[in-house]
């Protein structure tokens, strides 16, 4: 069963910006009811209490439909309960409210792959590429899903270049030597498995091989 992958590598967007006193002093913003439940949710999830967190999050989201942010900690949930379809959802509707969350179209790239939707994850990770072309993960799951279709060129060329972003991501690597060996080139494949730091006895054909996020 695949593990499921959460992208909470993405700090979460806050951008309240400073009021002024009559006086002159400078003075933060006071939150939403909408914010203050998010907060409320945000402690939540860290508590592993994700019922209670989604219930916060679609609280806040009742109060303001707008509010994206609270979509994505909605979605990140559903995510962490494996809950696909509902998560692809949620994200989507983050998307229609700012086609420029990045967050969103990388979460629901991933829920669309867990679902088996390959050519729909590719595009959101070609968005979140877009978006933050130096995304080392976008690259290395989009790679993932091209080997999936069978397009193994384009697998290899988005893991290498999640690599060439990041020289030390062990999981490009493994990603990369599974795509060799599927092209034949044995020894370059062995040559990124020792790099990934799973280094493996001859031969390697007889590897059992996963590609990893």
């Amino acid at each position: 069963m695949k593990t499921a992958l959460i992208a909470i590598a993405f700090a979460a967007l806050t951008s309240a910006t400073p009021t002024f006193s009559a006086e002159g002093v400078q003075t933060p913003d006071a939150q939403s009811p909408a914010q203050v439940l998010v907060g409320q949710g945000d402690s939540l999830l860290e508590s592993s209490k994700y019922e209670d967190a989604k219930k916060a999050f679609n609280d806040a989201i009742a109060l303001d439909p707008q509010y994206v942010d609270a979509y994505d900690r909605l979605g990140k949930v559903l995510m962490l309960q494996l809950k696909y379809d509902e998560a692809i959802t949620i994200f989507s509707k983050a998307i229609d409210l700012s086609s420029g969350d990045y967050f969103a179209h990388f979460n629901r790239g991933v829920a669309l792959y867990h679902v088996k939707k390959l050519d729909s994850a590719v595009l959101d990770f070609t968005e979140v590429i877009r978006l933050y072309p130096r995304n080392q993960a976008a690259y290395n799951i989009r790679g993932i899903a091209y080997f999936e279709l069978a397009k193994i060129d384009e697998a290899v060329q988005d893991y290498t270049k999640a690599i060439q972003l990041n020289p030390g991501y062990s999981k490009a690597y493994n990603n990369r030597g599974i795509a060799y060996l599927k092209q034949g080139k044995t020894e370059l494949a062995e040559r990124d498995f020792a790099r990934s730091g799973e280094p493996v006895t001859r031969p390697t054909l007889t590897r059992v091989n996963k590609c990893v996020f």
